[in-house]
This record gives structure tokens, C-alpha cells and sequence, in this order.
């Protein structure tokens, strides 16, 4: 009976020796195991954080063609082109929080050896920075794809047509249709601006001139209307140095939203989270590239405990120039 009974309780035993075993990893696997997971998830991040530094930093290459990438509102035909990046970047944006999400949670499952806990904080400060500042930039976003929606389609539909007019023979009966359209248009886009809310303090600027800017763009064709109705046969040009001056003053605010827009990425704390995440980000691939050379697989492998004091830390690092962002222009002045 007793030769029985080991023969049951023999491979019991032994089954929950081997999962102890495994559960158990000794500190070279569980380094092994935690180097190759991390450095898997943190290089797809990086790569997709590359556009979205680019715009804050000095650091990317991407970083020129990344400049106007989050203030190109304009009512004209930069419009359409801005509602669809608009609508992409949140998309990406998304995309980008669910791998930060996802990584973390991968993370937090790993045994974390006595050699690399600082390296962990570190990559845990990496992860929730980057989350913090792309959250931030989502809601920069749908601000702007709200501002965007409020100028409208149809607006801007006859903001393009402008252009097609004016080169008609005798545009003046097309013109005063037009003008009426826009005005009826233009009145429900003041109004769609106004009933925003709430407004967040960063985007009160740019929200203020988008505001008037469709205000002065209401006054304008209005009157431009009513002058062509009022003009004689021999043809008044009234209307045309009205909207002259619009002009005028359309490129004057243009020039006050580029310094908004440097003033707000000089001040913006999404600028100031992406820089600490260039950083770290640097000291992280740094500290892979020496813990990829360890063998793992020695018995007692030279792992250097990673410390505050063992290699130079983000802080130290020294602070790059920063790029601004401008907002895109088009021939109309807008």
C-alpha cells in the first residue's frame, strides 16, 4: 500500500517541483526574460513617438516636416487637408496609448531582478510621461477638430469658389448668390463657435482667433453683397476693396497665430513631458545596449547593478532647442 501511494504522490511531487522551478526563475533568467520583452515593447513605442517629438524637440529628424502638424487651421482649401490630418492624428494618437497601455501591462507581469529595479522605474517614468503627454495631445486635438467642425464643410465649400468667380466674365450675378450663401453660412458658424465648451486655457488664444476670424469673415461678405447689389452697370468696385481690407487683416492674424503658436509650444507642458521622455528615452536604449552584452546565461553573469550613481541619469542630460509649430498658409491670406 505504501508503494502505492508514492507511486500516486511520486510524479504529484514532481509536477509541482518542475512549476515551482519554473515559477521560481533564478535571477539571470528572470534579467534574460525582463532585457528581451521590455526592449521589444519600448523600441515599437519609441517608433512611434518619433513624429510626435518631432514637433516639441530638436531631437528627430522628422521634426521639420512635423512643424505645422497641430495648428493648421485655416478657413480655405488648407481646410480639407487639415480635417483629415486632424482626424488621422487622433486616430494614431489612440493607436499609440493602447501599445503604452498594453506595454505596461506586459511589464508589470515580470519579475523584476535586484539589478535592474532602477532601470524599471525608470522605464515605468518612461511609459507614464509619454501617456501623460499624448493624452494631453489628444485633447489639443479633438479641441482642434472641434473648432474645425464648427467652421464647417460648406462654409469652406464656398470660400473655394471665390476663386472660380472672380475670374468670370460677369461674376456679379454669381458673386451676389454667393456672397448670400456665405452669409447665411458663415451666421451658423459664429454660432456653432460660440456654443464651444468648455474652452481649455491653453486653446482660449486660438480659439479667440478662429472666433473673429469668422466674425470678420460674416461682416465682410455681407457687405460685399449688398455693394454689388447697390453697383451700377458701369461697374462699382467697392466690393472689392472690401475685400481687400479682409484680406489685410486675415494676414495680419495670421501673423499673430504663428506667435501664439511659438508661444504656446514654449509653453506648453506637452513640450515640457517630451522632452523628459527624449531623455529617458536616451539613458533606456543606452542602458539595453549594455545589458544586451551581458551573458545571461553564466552562472554568476558581470551584471552591473544600475543606480542613480552607476551612469549618467536623464537629468543630466543636457537641454536641446526646441522647434515651434506654425500654422499653414494659402494664397487668399487665410
Amino acid at each position: 500500500m505504501l508503494n502505492k501511494r508514492f507511486l500516486i504522490l511520486g510524479p504529484i511531487f514532481l509536477a509541482v517541483l518542475i512549476s515551482l522551478l519554473l515559477f521560481f526563475k533564478t535571477p539571470e533568467a528572470q534579467a534574460r526574460e525582463y532585457v528581451r520583452k521590455v526592449e521589444k515593447d519600448l523600441q515599437l513605442i519609441q517608433k512611434r513617438l518619433i513624429y510626435y517629438k518631432g514637433a516639441f524637440t530638436a531631437l528627430s529628424q522628422s521634426s521639420k516636416t512635423s512643424k505645422q502638424a497641430f495648428y493648421e487651421i485655416t478657413t480655405s482649401r488648407k481646410y480639407f487637408e487639415a480635417v483629415e490630418d486632424t482626424k488621422q492624428d487622433i486616430k494614431d494618437i489612440n493607436s499609440t496609448l493602447n501599445l503604452i497601455a498594453e506595454a505596461k501591462q506586459r511589464k508589470s507581469k515580470l519579475k523584476v531582478p535586484i539589478s535592474l529595479v532602477y532601470f524599471d522605474q525608470q522605464l515605468s517614468d518612461y511609459y507614464n510621461q509619454t501617456e501623460q503627454g499624448m493624452r494631453l495631445l489628444l485633447e489639443h486635438e479633438e479641441f482642434q477638430l472641434k473648432m474645425l467642425n464648427a467652421s464647417g464643410d460648406e462654409l469652406n465649400k464656398k470660400v473655394q469658389e471665390l476663386d472660380s468667380i472672380f475670374s468670370l466674365p460677369n461674376p456679379r450675378k454669381d458673386m451676389i448668390n454667393l456672397f448670400a450663401d456665405m452669409t447665411t453660412l458663415a451666421e451658423l458658424s459664429v454660432q456653432e463657435f460660440k456654443n464651444i465648451h468648455p474652452i481649455p486655457e491653453s486653446e482660449t488664444g486660438f480659439y479667440q482667433f478662429l472666433l473673429e476670424y469668422h466674425q470678420d469673415l460674416l461682416q465682410t461678405v455681407k457687405k460685399m453683397g449688398q455693394e454689388l447689389q447697390q453697383a451700377n452697370e458701369t461697374g462699382d468696385t467697392t466690393y472689392a476693396t472690401t475685400a481687400s481690407h479682409f484680406s489685410e487683416r486675415t494676414q495680419s492674424r495670421n501673423s499673430q497665430i504663428k506667435e501664439a503658436s511659438q508661444k504656446w509650444i514654449d509653453t506648453s507642458q506637452i513640450k515640457t513631458l517630451f522632452e523628459e521622455v527624449a531623455f529617458l528615452e536616451i539613458w533606456l536604449t543606452n542602458e539595453l545596449k549594455v545589458l544586451k552584452k551581458i551573458d545571461w546565461n553564466k552562472e554568476n553573469p558581470e551584471a552591473p547593478i544600475i543606480s542613480p550613481t552607476s551612469t549618467a541619469t536623464p537629468s543630466a542630460l543636457p537641454i536641446p532647442a526646441t522647434t515651434s509649430a506654425t500654422p499653414a498658409t494659402n494664397s487668399l491670406g487665410e
